[in-house]
């Protein structure tokens, strides 16, 4: 059975909910004081938490907004890539930067390198996407 086979047994609730819930849990993620964190380097598990976070987050736009996804990707006038890029790595690379930028007020680093693993997130997500529909 197909992803979006499974997807359709969802409750329309659960589909509307999906985003609200993972954005909860980034910001969430992100209010943790930095006295609570170990300390990481550039490349550590703490960029595959990052990655990990924003594919699922990435999975969660998908999943709100399957329908109009479905219609746009289906249609003749645009390109999977594009509709992809611009309504999921898009906004949730703009989320992902407010993100870093949100940590500076709980005593956090606000990370370039947190970013980039943020946007490769959403980028396989978007990936998994297109190969799904």
């Amino acid at each position: 059975m197909k992803l979006g086979e499974r997807l359709d047994r969802l409750p329309h609730a659960v589909e509307l909910a999906a985003l609200p819930l993972a954005l909860l849990v980034v910001w969430l993620g992100s209010s943790i004081p930095s006295n609570s964190l170990p300390n990481l380097q550039i490349f550590s598990q703490d960029k595959l938490i990052h990655f990990m976070e924003y594919t699922g987050l990435g999975l969660a736009f998908w999943i709100s907004g399957r329908r109009h996804w479905l219609r746009l990707l289906r249609s003749r006038c645009t390109t999977g890539f594009c509709v992809l890029t611009l309504g999921l790595v898009l906004p949730g690379a703009l989320w992902a930067a407010s993100d870093e930028f949100h940590q500076l007020f709980v005593g956090r680093d606000c990370s370039i390198w947190d970013w980039l693993a943020d946007v490769c997130g959403l980028m396989l997500a978007s990936w998994l996407v297109r190969k799904s529909v």
